[in-house]
């Protein structure tokens, strides 16, 4: 007989009568029958769990436990005395204008000559990310003490094994260097997210250390069974270890070295809200949160559970929202980590509801493909993806990029077969209503370290500043597409915040829509065109425009020249292959911002 099943199936009897039913007589004995069966298979399943060992509760594992009013011995509270190095003047959905720059910190910038990129290093770095690209917020990469550690190239230290949730990995400096990070950043108007590993830890972490020994009132901080269970949340049927200091199995779905935190622990609970308020208080303006779908378990159901929901419910009302009410503080925000593809309805609610927000912001781990489709394969679903569409819950927005630091993609430049589709990808990304996320490398073509095959270090390798600085001064380079079209995109909120309106082309390749901010009440609106064919067209006509007589050309390719307007039509000549052009329609008089 198999116990795991049989303990699935005891945890889902109801454990409350809610009255009976009159039964017919032909069914009374069928009844009894069945009454008989569940008593015996219940005998069945307390002899084989006494045969187990030692266990206190059959089903202890989805018990809530710890104490409710637990303080972390790193407690800190949301009130003015608390806080430093804030912004300020921040609108609440700020991160709605904002395009960011993506870090791996290992990689970036080495401030001291070890080999090894540190925090120091961004600081140095800020007039880059702002000026000469064009970013105004930062999304750094583990920065928390962790177990796997090195300075090498070839040591992959990701910081997804948090050793101490308190302390900064002494490789990338001091929590000193990380308040002057902030401090300087704020001071150019920029805004710093921290990335935050609530799901899990290392097994060197010192909780984990206590639970597996029973010591410090973690016993019940970590998922502990006398069994391994068959839980396989990402297909991977092996996430269960025995620890032999414990005699248990711990729950590590992602890798042994990585145990699951139990948040149906109160104390485990408090103590992760507490890791936000003390780096939220110390000036970041929000948290990019890993692993999301995985926080919570039931015996059934590993991910999407209404324990999960409930935790973010709370983090978002108790933590991030408490900010913008505080004397001195600023409005914060969480970005998710919910890898789904291919499933809209799924991956939006992680942004709950109107009532019970959950987070600003998800990840669409749909677009990069999307984008290569459009560019490659003339597919245009990119330009109407139901993620640009107005949201249920106020507020909540999509975060896009072409590539990260993990196995989502390669980067653009090993990606795409030659430098126009390269450019078009790149303008595709930054002319639609998302937040952009720029993987550090990505603006001046870095390409994947094929050294290292196909594992994820090889797109965590040092960026080259080399290259850069041959790009810098050049507006026709990648790096500067990318300043070009950053600053078109600051300069228009129908591209940051606009809906999308697909309009008719009158030549079969050839895609065009119009971007509208609701908000603005302006008499122009964004009118984006993109030659997804191989060749140069010598002529395409875009209707539906709402030029009224006058348009703009604002940004282009190939010098973008040649085009007329006429009513609503915009025609456009001489567009290359996967070219591009943005115009704003309603207006003759905007500047020409970016052709090349």
């Amino acid at each position: 007989m198999n116990t795991e099943k049989s303990l699935k199936i005891a945890s889902s009897v109801p454990r409350t009568h809610t009255g009976s039913v009159p039964l017919r007589d032909d069914l009374r004995v069928v009844s009894s029958m069945l009454i008989l069966r569940s008593a015996l298979s219940l005998l069945v399943i307390a002899l084989l769990l006494s045969s187990c060992g030692p266990n206190e509760d059959a089903f202890s594992l989805l018990d809530t436990t710890g104490n409710a009013s637990y303080k972390s011995p790193n407690a800190v509270t949301i009130d003015a005395s608390s806080l430093s190095n804030q912004s300020s003047g921040l609108s609440s959905e700020w991160y709605r204008d904002s395009a960011f720059y993506h870090i791996w910190v290992k990689a970036f910038n080495d401030s001291t000559g070890d080999g090894c990129g540190d925090i120091a290093g961004i600081t140095e770095k800020l007039d880059y990310i702002r000026d000469t690209l064009g970013c105004d917020a930062i999304w750094l990469s583990p920065i928390f003490e962790c177990s796997y550690k090195g300075k090498t190239a070839d040591i992959n230290m990701h910081g997804y094994d948090t050793n101490n949730y308190y302390a900064v990995n002494s490789y990338f400096g001091t929590e000193e260097d990380v308040e002057t990070l902030l401090s300087e950043a704020h001071s150019r108007g920029m805004k710093v997210i921290f990335d935050f590993v609530p799901n899990h830890t290392s097994t060197s972490n010192s909780w984990f250390i206590n639970s597996r020994n029973k010591v410090g009132g973690k016993a019940s901080w970590y998922l502990w069974n006398d069994t391994p269970l068959n839980w396989s949340p990402m297909g991977n049927s092996n996430t269960w270890y025995l620890s032999s200091g414990r005699n248990q199995y711990y729950y590590a779905p992602f890798w042994s070295g990585m145990p699951d935190l139990n948040f149906r622990n109160l104390e485990v609970r408090e103590e992760m809200k507490n890791v936000a308020r003390y780096w939220l208080n110390k000036g970041f303006d929000g948290m990019r949160i890993d692993a999301i779908r995985y926080l919570v378990e039931d015996y059934m159901q590993w991910s999407e559970t209404a324990g999960t929901y409930r935790w973010f419910d709370e983090l978002r009302a108790d933590v991030v929202d408490a900010y913008a009410e505080v004397s001195g503080g600023s409005p914060k925000f969480m970005v998710g980590e919910a890898w789904i593809n291919n499933n809209r309805t799924l991956l939006k609610t992680y942004f709950g509801t109107a009532s019970t927000p959950e987070f600003q912001m998800l990840f669409d781990f749909d677009f990069a493909g999307a984008v290569a489709n459009a560019v490659m394969y003339r597919d245009s679903a990119v330009f109407t993806s139901t993620g640009f569409a107005p949201a249920a819950v106020p507020g909540a927005r999509v975060g896009a990029m072409l590539s990260n630091h993990d196995n989502l993609s390669d980067r653009p430049a090993t990606r795409y077969g030659n430098s126009t589709q390269l450019r078009q990808a790149s303008a595709i990304s930054l002319l639609l209503p998302v937040t952009p996320f720029i993987y550090y490398g990505n603006e001046i073509g870095q390409e994947d370290d094929t050294f290292y095959g196909t594992g994820d270090i090889r797109l965590r390798q040092p960026f080259d500043w080399t290259v850069e600085a041959d790009m810098q001064n050049d507006a026709s380079s990648l790096l500067g597409l990318y300043h070009g079209l950053l600053a078109v995109r600051s300069a228009y909120s129908d591209i940051r915040r606009g809906t999308v309106t697909m309009l008719d082309t009158d030549i079969s390749g050839v895609y065009a829509y119009l971007l509208a901010d609701p908000a603005d009440t302006g008499s122009s609106n964004i009118v984006c065109v993109f030659n997804l064919k191989g060749s140069s067209v010598p002529t395409v006509s875009i209707s539906g425009t709402g030029a009224g007589g006058k348009a703009s050309l604002v940004a282009g390719s190939g010098g973008a020249s040649g085009w007329t307007v006429s009513g609503n039509t915009i025609q456009v000549n001489g567009i290359g292959a996967n070219g591009y052009r943005v115009f704003a329609a309603g207006s003759d008089s905007e500047p020409l911002l970016y052709a090349y």
